[in-house]
Protein backbone atom coordinates (compact mmCIF):
# COMPACT_ATOMS: atom_id res chain seq x y z
CA UNK A 1 0.00 0.00 0.00
CA UNK A 2 1.33 3.41 -0.88
CA UNK A 3 1.99 5.91 1.87
CA UNK A 4 0.72 9.46 1.54
CA UNK A 5 2.59 10.64 4.61
CA UNK A 6 5.84 9.41 6.15
CA UNK A 7 6.74 9.33 9.84
CA UNK A 8 9.44 7.72 11.96
CA UNK A 9 8.49 4.51 13.75
CA UNK A 10 7.67 4.85 17.43
CA UNK A 11 7.25 2.20 20.11
CA UNK A 12 4.56 4.05 22.06
CA UNK A 13 2.07 6.89 21.48
CA UNK A 14 3.63 10.32 21.69
CA UNK A 15 1.48 13.10 23.09
CA UNK A 16 1.03 16.01 20.73
CA UNK A 17 0.38 19.65 21.48
CA UNK A 18 -1.52 20.06 18.22
CA UNK A 19 -5.00 21.58 18.34
CA UNK A 20 -8.12 19.93 16.99
CA UNK A 21 -8.16 22.40 14.10
CA UNK A 22 -4.59 21.48 13.19
CA UNK A 23 -5.38 17.79 13.36
CA UNK A 24 -8.49 18.23 11.22
CA UNK A 25 -6.47 20.19 8.67
CA UNK A 26 -3.98 17.30 8.54
CA UNK A 27 -6.85 14.85 7.96
CA UNK A 28 -8.35 16.99 5.20
CA UNK A 29 -4.98 17.44 3.50
CA UNK A 30 -4.45 13.69 3.62
CA UNK A 31 -7.89 13.06 2.16
CA UNK A 32 -7.28 15.48 -0.71
CA UNK A 33 -4.03 13.74 -1.60
CA UNK A 34 -5.75 10.38 -1.34
CA UNK A 35 -8.61 11.46 -3.59
CA UNK A 36 -6.22 12.92 -6.15
CA UNK A 37 -4.25 9.67 -6.17
CA UNK A 38 -7.21 7.31 -6.31
CA UNK A 39 -8.97 9.28 -9.05
CA UNK A 40 -5.89 10.28 -11.00
CA UNK A 41 -7.21 8.75 -14.24
CA UNK A 42 -10.38 10.85 -14.03
CA UNK A 43 -8.39 13.96 -13.16
CA UNK A 44 -6.30 13.42 -16.26
CA UNK A 45 -9.33 13.00 -18.55
CA UNK A 46 -10.60 15.89 -20.65
CA UNK A 47 -14.23 15.40 -19.70
CA UNK A 48 -13.96 14.66 -15.98
CA UNK A 49 -10.67 16.35 -15.09
CA UNK A 50 -11.91 19.90 -14.40
CA UNK A 51 -14.64 18.77 -12.01
CA UNK A 52 -12.41 16.21 -10.26
CA UNK A 53 -9.85 18.92 -9.57
CA UNK A 54 -12.57 21.33 -8.48
CA UNK A 55 -14.00 18.80 -6.04
CA UNK A 56 -10.62 18.18 -4.41
CA UNK A 57 -9.46 21.80 -4.22
CA UNK A 58 -12.67 23.83 -3.77
CA UNK A 59 -15.13 21.50 -2.09
CA UNK A 60 -13.28 19.01 0.05
CA UNK A 61 -10.20 20.97 1.07
CA UNK A 62 -12.06 24.11 2.13
CA UNK A 63 -10.96 25.26 5.58
CA UNK A 64 -14.06 27.36 6.30
CA UNK A 65 -16.80 24.71 6.20
CA UNK A 66 -18.98 26.41 8.82
CA UNK A 67 -18.61 29.96 7.55
CA UNK A 68 -18.96 28.96 3.90
CA UNK A 69 -21.96 26.71 4.51
CA UNK A 70 -23.80 29.33 6.56
CA UNK A 71 -23.17 31.82 3.76
CA UNK A 72 -24.39 29.27 1.22
CA UNK A 73 -27.51 28.61 3.30
CA UNK A 74 -28.33 32.33 3.56
CA UNK A 75 -27.77 32.83 -0.15
CA UNK A 76 -29.92 29.82 -1.05
CA UNK A 77 -32.74 31.10 1.16
CA UNK A 78 -32.59 34.57 -0.38
CA UNK A 79 -33.00 33.18 -3.90
CA UNK A 80 -35.42 30.35 -3.06
CA UNK A 81 -38.27 32.06 -4.89
CA UNK A 82 -36.19 32.04 -8.08
CA UNK A 83 -34.72 28.57 -7.62
CA UNK A 84 -37.90 26.67 -6.87
CA UNK A 85 -38.29 23.97 -4.22
CA UNK A 86 -36.55 21.17 -6.16
CA UNK A 87 -33.31 23.09 -6.61
CA UNK A 88 -33.54 24.66 -3.16
CA UNK A 89 -33.82 21.30 -1.38
CA UNK A 90 -31.05 19.86 -3.55
CA UNK A 91 -28.71 22.68 -2.51
CA UNK A 92 -29.60 22.10 1.13
CA UNK A 93 -28.65 18.45 0.54
CA UNK A 94 -25.21 19.61 -0.55
CA UNK A 95 -24.86 21.50 2.72
CA UNK A 96 -25.86 18.39 4.66
CA UNK A 97 -23.14 16.44 2.84
CA UNK A 98 -20.52 19.07 3.69
CA UNK A 99 -21.65 19.06 7.32
CA UNK A 100 -21.44 15.27 7.60
CA UNK A 101 -18.00 15.23 5.96
CA UNK A 102 -16.73 17.84 8.38
CA UNK A 103 -18.11 15.92 11.37
CA UNK A 104 -16.49 12.66 10.21
CA UNK A 105 -13.16 14.41 9.69
CA UNK A 106 -13.37 15.89 13.18
CA UNK A 107 -13.96 12.47 14.73
CA UNK A 108 -10.83 11.12 13.03
CA UNK A 109 -8.85 14.20 14.04
CA UNK A 110 -9.88 13.84 17.68
CA UNK A 111 -8.84 10.18 17.71
CA UNK A 112 -5.44 11.16 16.31
CA UNK A 113 -4.98 13.55 19.21
CA UNK A 114 -6.32 11.08 21.80
CA UNK A 115 -3.98 8.34 20.59
CA UNK A 116 -0.97 10.65 20.40
CA UNK A 117 -0.43 9.95 16.71
CA UNK A 118 1.78 12.48 14.86
CA UNK A 119 0.00 14.72 12.36
CA UNK A 120 2.32 13.32 9.68
CA UNK A 121 0.56 9.98 10.05
CA UNK A 122 0.90 7.11 7.58
CA UNK A 123 -1.90 5.66 5.52
CA UNK A 124 -1.74 2.51 7.64
CA UNK A 125 -2.24 4.57 10.81
CA UNK A 126 -5.06 6.52 9.20
CA UNK A 127 -6.92 3.41 8.07
CA UNK A 128 -6.57 1.78 11.49
CA UNK A 129 -8.21 4.82 13.08
CA UNK A 130 -10.86 4.77 10.35
CA UNK A 131 -11.65 1.13 11.17
CA UNK A 132 -11.43 1.48 14.97
CA UNK A 133 -13.97 4.32 15.01
CA UNK A 134 -16.43 1.79 13.58
CA UNK A 135 -18.87 4.10 11.78
CA UNK A 136 -19.23 2.06 8.60
CA UNK A 137 -22.90 2.95 8.08
CA UNK A 138 -22.20 6.67 8.29
CA UNK A 139 -19.38 6.29 5.77
CA UNK A 140 -21.71 4.47 3.38
CA UNK A 141 -24.27 7.25 3.86
CA UNK A 142 -21.58 9.83 3.04
CA UNK A 143 -20.75 8.04 -0.23
CA UNK A 144 -24.42 7.78 -1.19
CA UNK A 145 -24.91 11.48 -0.44
CA UNK A 146 -21.96 12.27 -2.70
CA UNK A 147 -23.60 10.26 -5.51
CA UNK A 148 -26.94 12.01 -4.99
CA UNK A 149 -25.22 15.40 -4.99
CA UNK A 150 -23.35 14.61 -8.19
CA UNK A 151 -26.56 13.74 -10.03
CA UNK A 152 -28.45 16.70 -8.61
CA UNK A 153 -25.72 19.22 -9.41
CA UNK A 154 -25.26 17.83 -12.91
CA UNK A 155 -29.01 18.07 -13.50
CA UNK A 156 -29.11 21.65 -12.28
CA UNK A 157 -26.05 22.66 -14.30
CA UNK A 158 -27.96 21.91 -17.50
CA UNK A 159 -30.79 24.28 -16.67
CA UNK A 160 -30.55 27.76 -18.14
CA UNK A 161 -32.23 29.22 -15.04
CA UNK A 162 -29.33 28.44 -12.74
CA UNK A 163 -26.92 30.49 -14.82
CA UNK A 164 -29.22 33.49 -14.68
CA UNK A 165 -29.75 33.10 -10.93
CA UNK A 166 -26.00 32.84 -10.26
CA UNK A 167 -25.31 35.97 -12.28
CA UNK A 168 -28.04 37.84 -10.38
CA UNK A 169 -26.73 36.56 -7.05
CA UNK A 170 -23.17 37.55 -7.93
CA UNK A 171 -24.24 41.10 -8.66
CA UNK A 172 -26.37 41.30 -5.51
CA UNK A 173 -23.80 39.87 -3.11
CA UNK A 174 -20.95 41.75 -4.75
CA UNK A 175 -22.54 45.01 -3.71
CA UNK A 176 -22.27 44.12 -0.02
CA UNK A 177 -19.42 41.67 0.50
CA UNK A 178 -16.51 39.76 -0.99
CA UNK A 179 -18.08 36.39 -0.22
CA UNK A 180 -16.75 33.63 -2.50
CA UNK A 181 -19.83 31.40 -2.26
CA UNK A 182 -21.32 32.45 -5.59
CA UNK A 183 -17.93 32.07 -7.26
CA UNK A 184 -17.70 28.49 -5.98
CA UNK A 185 -21.19 27.75 -7.31
CA UNK A 186 -20.32 29.26 -10.68
CA UNK A 187 -17.21 27.09 -10.83
CA UNK A 188 -19.25 23.95 -10.09
CA UNK A 189 -21.79 24.97 -12.73
CA UNK A 190 -19.15 25.52 -15.39
CA UNK A 191 -17.30 22.25 -14.73
CA UNK A 192 -20.36 20.00 -14.55
CA UNK A 193 -22.35 21.34 -17.48
CA UNK A 194 -19.74 19.96 -19.91
CA UNK A 195 -19.98 16.41 -18.54
CA UNK A 196 -22.26 14.26 -20.68
CA UNK A 197 -22.20 10.94 -18.84
CA UNK A 198 -22.60 11.65 -15.13
CA UNK A 199 -23.62 8.03 -14.55
CA UNK A 200 -20.10 6.87 -15.42
CA UNK A 201 -18.52 9.35 -13.01
CA UNK A 202 -20.89 8.54 -10.16
CA UNK A 203 -20.50 4.82 -10.82
CA UNK A 204 -16.71 5.08 -10.55
CA UNK A 205 -16.98 7.08 -7.33
CA UNK A 206 -19.37 4.55 -5.78
CA UNK A 207 -17.34 1.50 -6.84
CA UNK A 208 -13.96 2.85 -5.76
CA UNK A 209 -15.06 4.43 -2.49
CA UNK A 210 -17.23 1.50 -1.37
CA UNK A 211 -14.46 -0.89 -2.38
CA UNK A 212 -11.97 1.06 -0.28
CA UNK A 213 -14.38 1.18 2.66
CA UNK A 214 -15.06 -2.57 2.51
CA UNK A 215 -11.34 -3.29 2.31
CA UNK A 216 -10.61 -1.18 5.40
CA UNK A 217 -13.43 -2.86 7.34
CA UNK A 218 -12.51 -6.35 6.09
CA UNK A 219 -15.81 -6.84 4.28
CA UNK A 220 -14.31 -7.87 0.93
Amino acid sequence: MSRLNTVKKTTAPVKTDASLDEAKTAVQDFQVRRLKRDFRDLRMSEEYGPFSEFFATEIYSARDFTERNESFRRLTGQFRHLLGDEIYHGLIGLLDLHKLTDELDEIVAQRILDDGIPLAFTEVQYEKIYRDIDNYDERVRQIEMIIESLHFTHHVSHQALIGIVLKSAKVATGLFSKDRTVGVLEHAYSTLKNIKDIAYLSGEVRQRELGRLDRIYGKE
